[in-house]
């Protein structure tokens, strides 16, 4: 139960905020990629072109079909009413 206390609610805190929260967030992964580069090496080239292409396999970096958007965007707006 609550209780009064306050519940972080991410859905709800204004635009501002949430950038710089999703800023903080890329400043980490940066440094945690660097961290593993420093203790493992950077991948050789033929590893990092399956990287990528897994990457691209996967459909990271590719746009969201607007069917998906919209399903999306109904079954969050059925989440919180």
């Amino acid at each position: 139960m609550n209780r009064g206390r306050l519940v972080p609610r991410p859905w709800r805190q204004p635009p501002y905020d949430r950038l710089v929260t999703a800023e903080d967030d890329v400043r980490s992964a940066v440094a945690a990629a660097r961290e593993y580069a420093d203790r493992f090496g950077e991948p050789d080239a033929d590893e990092l072109a399956r990287i990528r292409a897994d990457l691209v396999a996967a459909g990271v970096g590719v746009p969201e079909p607007p069917a998906d958007a919209a399903a999306r965007a109904a079954a969050l707006a059925r989440l919180l009413a």
